[in-house]
């Protein structure tokens, strides 16, 4: 009889310790979940391994660094959140839980991501995330590529206050010739230089330029569209001489006003640091002086994105955007007629 309780309350004392053991001592299912979760909010790549059940397939610390790390870039990742964590399911060798996390921008608006994590034991004491090829997005996985589109906004134009342009887009002929089409050089020489005031030698040295194909077109000097409304019958019948147009922003009322709307030009680096939240690219205009620089806000708009996600062996999709911001068109006081008679009447006269 004794032998009899002495071996039941051993079987007890064991069956608690194991309890203790695996239930105490060891972490619950749901805080390793959370402790790996935040391991990705963080970024902790190379703890994550650790987590993963050794008989799923999972990725490596470097697989997880990659690919997040395009998205991070293609998104314009700022900040990852874990909002909400629930319990789905739990069992003795068995647990799932629902997440949500937001992923924030500094081009699109937040990205909010609702999965699950499921969790099982290994061995007798551990509990280990069974991986899901569903990161950094969910329905996409590892091998999925990111990428973004920055659309650039159209710019405003400046108008006068009878609705003459005064800045805006237009066109401008660039003026040039084809090497092999040249037939006469002498007669060629003669007419740039009586026509447009180039030199024979600057002519030659272009389109004899080292490197120069002789089916290139080698521009020589840019017009306006009025000017080349005036060349192009002298010019045309010329062999070798060609035409090319170009979109631009033009300024038609010229000297008379360019002192006020100024101009526009490349934006340095220096400016791009000085102005973050405008977002410039290099090789991108902007204002420089005169109204184009002291409105450059409301004149030049703001750029769009489109962010993409195209899985592996899928189609390319649109996940979400920021619509392009146009510029704004103004319309000045002044009067460019009144202008343009006012610095004829000054000519070279201070005012």
């Amino acid at each position: 009889m004794r032998i009899g309780i002495v071996v039941i309350t051993v079987l007890i004392l064991l069956g608690g310790a194991s309890y203790v053991t695996v239930n105490v001592l060891n972490p619950p299912p749901a805080e390793v979940a959370q402790d790996y979760l935040e391991l990705l909010v963080d970024r902790e790549f190379s703890k994550l391994p650790a987590y993963y059940h050794s008989e799923h397939p999972h990725p490596t610390a470097a697989d997880l660094a990659d690919s997040f790390g395009q998205f991070a870039a293609a998104f314009g990742l700022s900040a990852v959140e874990l909002l909400r964590f629930t319990p789905k399911e739990e069992s003795l060798t068995n647990a799932t839980y629902q997440y949500q996390l937001q992923y924030t921008s500094q081009y699109f608006p937040p990205l909010l991501i609702e999965d699950d994590i499921s969790l099982s034991r290994e061995g007798l004491f551990d509990w280990r995330v069974e991986w899901i090829d569903n990161f950094p997005l969910p329905d996409y996985g590892l091998a999925a590529k990111y990428s973004r589109t920055r659309i650039t906004p159209e710019r405003g134009s400046l108008y006068d206050r009878q609705g003459h342009l005064l800045a805006g887009l237009g066109s401008i002929v660039s003026i040039g010739v084809q090497p092999g089409r040249i037939q006469d050089p002498d007669q060629l020489h003669q007419i740039l230089q009586q026509t447009l005031e180039l030199s024979p030698e600057y002519v030659r040295r272009q389109y004899q330029a080292p490197g120069v194909q002789e089916h290139w077109f080698v521009p020589l000097i840019t017009v306006s569209e009025q000017r080349y409304a005036e060349l192009d019958p002298i010019l045309r019948p010329v062999p070798g001489v060609f035409f090319r147009r170009e979109e631009t922003r033009v300024y038609p009322a010229g000297a008379s006003a360019g002192h006020i709307t100024g101009y526009i030009g490349e934006v340095s680096t220096e400016l791009i640091a000085q102005y973050p939240q405008r977002e410039y690219e290099v090789g991108e205009k902007m204002g420089r002086s005169g109204l184009e620089y002291g409105l450059e806000e409301q004149l030049r708009g703001h750029p769009g994105y489109q962010f993409y996600v195209e899985p592996n062996n899928g189609r390319r999709t649109m996940l979400t955007e920021r619509p392009v911001v146009t510029g704004e068109s103004i319309h000045l006081t002044l009067d460019q007629e009144m202008q343009e008679l006012a610095v004829e009447l000054l000519s070279d006269k201070r005012a």
